[in-house]
């Protein structure tokens, strides 16, 4: 039908932009209002809104990973005879990847995407091993792991030192310098305002409240 044909052939086309490194092409099939969700419990897992964010998330997983093949294996879609772009597809896949320390890595999973007017407003992977070799593929330890969990449970508790802002780069939040998030190996990004960091993609940490 032609909703399953249309849809299958804007996921292919997705993938084979990911896959050629084509980040323009890519980011092309992504609404500004879309929303991605990224599985486990790594600095980069969670939530990530807008396309700005999603933007800076995806060159940072091109960073990690030179080399990359996403194989798909099958495209479900929900509504066939959908012709006016709207609707809901999942993609199972094989991926082979080798990250920026030069290791090789495999794994599989399903992605599913609600598609409006063509694009893609709603993006949630799901990867069958989030385990250790999930980790270790984003050079990751069992401990920064466990951090990130406690970050986003911790309760609020704000400071008065906002002289300076570091983002982190794994998991795109901004803190003030006296919080103590912002000792992360990973807070390398400076902003000199509020506004600055937001407009780069990063969300305020709920415990500082910069």
């Amino acid at each position: 039908m032609i909703g399953a044909m249309i849809a299958k052939q804007k996921i292919s086309s997705a993938y084979n932009a990911l896959n050629n490194r084509d980040f323009e092409a890519f980011l092309a099939a992504w609404r500004d209002d879309c929303t991605f969700i990224y599985p486990g419990d790594l600095p980069v897992s969670g939530k990530i809104e807008g396309k700005p964010a999603i933007e800076k998330w995806f060159k940072n997983f091109f960073d990690q990973f030179p080399k990359l093949k996403y194989t798909l294996k099958n495209v479900c879609v929900d509504n066939v005879f959908d012709f006016m772009g709207i609707n809901t597809v999942a993609a199972h896949w094989d991926s082979e990847y080798t990250n920026k320390d030069g290791k090789k890595f495999q794994n599989s999973g399903v992605t599913v995407i609600k598609i409006k007017f063509g694009k893609a407003e709603f993006v949630k992977d799901y990867y069958f091993d989030t385990g250790d070799n999930f980790r270790a593929a984003w050079g990751v330890t069992e401990t920064e792991s466990a951090e990130t969990v406690v970050e986003e449970n911790i309760p609020d508790t704000p400071t008065d030192d906002t002289s300076k802002l570091t983002g982190n780069t794994g998991t795109l939040v901004f803190h003030s310098s006296g919080c103590k998030y912002s000792k992360s190996k990973k807070c390398t990004a400076i902003f000199n305002t509020r506004d600055e960091a937001i407009q780069e993609g990063y969300k305020p940490c709920g415990t500082c409240k910069p």
